[in-house]
């Protein structure tokens, strides 16, 4: 029996700028969906053609399709993206082959060609570390920054939102650049059991497909709108990590519509070395800028300062030789000692990083800390503080020899033996 998903309408709250893709679900598919995918942007979506505000739809829901050898419908599509999104599959079908045994289909009504001139530029600015890497490559103030409500910030944490939203406006180092912001549900339309479509899903949906397709998607109004050529979305992961399956990387390349393409950008830097080359790069423009690293659901601030991803940021910035406190850290201290934060940053590492599948970013932090490149930051207490980094690089070494599970071997097998049975089944298919 056919399994379809059909776009029924795209309505259009001319009032709010919002877009609600109205779709037409198969019943046995409805458990996959929460409810109505929609976007809303601070730009007039007047006179923006249907083919064009339709991409979000498709880049979002698309992928779920593959997984589920389920049919998407849709009237109208930049033909440019059609091509892409297609491109796209295969690229991912190099980490998950099941995909194309699924059979799985985008018909479109009416293709259409859409151009428009395409001589700025735009980027997605979360204001995190690789944002800030592919802002300092780039160096320019004519480039556009489009930040996302609702992909690292939950859509009901406006305090945090708003927050991120004051700090951007009021860089001194992006002051003169162009600002947009939107806000969508991409997180939540979809339902848990998106997750359990993945065989052996080590992350989310989120992590290993979503991200780089939705996000950069999310764009294409406003690159018609104001004639952007190019999209540049900061690298999550270098290029020695390339064949890990990951929602956002090469991948992204080969995602364009109209007169617009995708620029993945920063995949020849670690997120340390992008790190020092930042430090480097505020000093010589003597403007301080805070990391927005944490994406915490119960902080408020610019930062949590207590989650491992502020963590690293913090660790990544003490070996640097810089005060974690002038990017957006708050460090705790007694009796002017910093020993209850480092306490705290032991037991962290103990109780959380060696359960975690990005434990290899705290590999690159110990890489860093065995070469002694530069002094440490000291706070108060020099010889206090050493014996803690020390400890902590003690800690860190066991990363290095960390040994695999019988569990963890035995599952590795039976992905690759499943992994390789797809892919000779698309071979006899070919």
């Amino acid at each position: 029996m056919a399994k379809n998903i059909i776009l029924k309408k795209t309505d259009i709250n001319k009032s709010e700028n919002k877009i609600v893709y109205l779709q037409e679900t198969d019943g046995s598919l409805n458990p996959y969906f929460n409810e109505n995918l929609f976007v809303q942007y601070d730009i007039d979506l007047n006179n923006i053609p249907e083919s064009i505000l339709n991409i979000s739809y498709v880049a979002n829901v698309y992928p779920i399709c593959w997984f589920l050898g389920a049919t998407l419908k849709v009237k109208t599509l930049d033909k440019n993206f059609f091509l892409s999104i297609e491109k796209v599959k295969h690229e991912f079908a190099k980490y998950y082959p099941e995909i194309l045994t699924k059979k799985s289909q985008l018909i479109v009504e009416n293709l259409e060609v859409i151009t428009y001139d395409s001589n700025l530029s735009a980027m997605l600015f979360s204001g995190g570390v690789d944002a800030l890497y592919t802002y300092s490559r780039l160096d320019t103030d004519e480039i556009q920054l489009i930040t996302i409500h609702g992909a690292d910030i939950e859509i009901d944490n406006t305090s945090q939102w708003e927050k991120v939203q004051e700090v951007n406006r009021k860089s001194p180092l992006t002051l003169k650049n162009t600002k947009y912001f939107l806000r969508s549900n991409v997180r939540d339309f979809y339902a848990f059991k998106v997750e359990k479509l993945i065989y052996n899903n080590t992350q989310d949906w989120w992590t290993l497909l979503q991200h780089g397709l939705s996000l950069t998607s999310l764009l294409a109004p406003i690159a018609y709108k104001n004639e952007i050529g190019k999209v540049y979305i900061g690298s999550t992961l270098d290029i020695s990590k390339e064949t890990m399956p990951w929602g956002s990387s090469y991948i992204d390349n080969f995602i364009a519509w109209g007169n617009t393409n995708v620029i993945h950008h920063g995949q020849e830097a670690n997120r340390f070395h992008k790190m020092r080359l930042l430090c480097d790069y505020f000093e010589e423009k003597q403007i301080p800028t805070p990391f927005r690293v944490c994406y915490h659901h119960l902080n408020t601030k610019l930062n949590c300062s207590q989650c491992t991803k502020c963590y690293r940021a913090i660790v990544s910035l003490i070996i640097l030789g810089k005060d974690p406190r002038e990017f957006g850290f708050e460090i705790p201290s007694k009796d002017n000692s910093v020993e209850i934060f480092y306490d705290k940053l032991i037991e962290v590492i103990q109780e959380q990083v060696f359960n975690q599948a990005v434990y290899f970013y705290w590999l690159e932090i110990y890489d860093e800390m065995i070469k002694r490149e530069t002094k440490p930051f000291i706070f108060h207490d020099t010889t206090l503080e050493i014996s803690k980094l020390e400890a902590i690089k003690n800690l860190l070494t066991q990363l290095q020899t960390k040994p695999k599970s019988w569990k963890n071997i035995r599952r590795g097998i039976k992905s690759a033996i499943r992994t390789s049975w797809f892919r000779l089944q698309n071979q006899f298919r070919n």
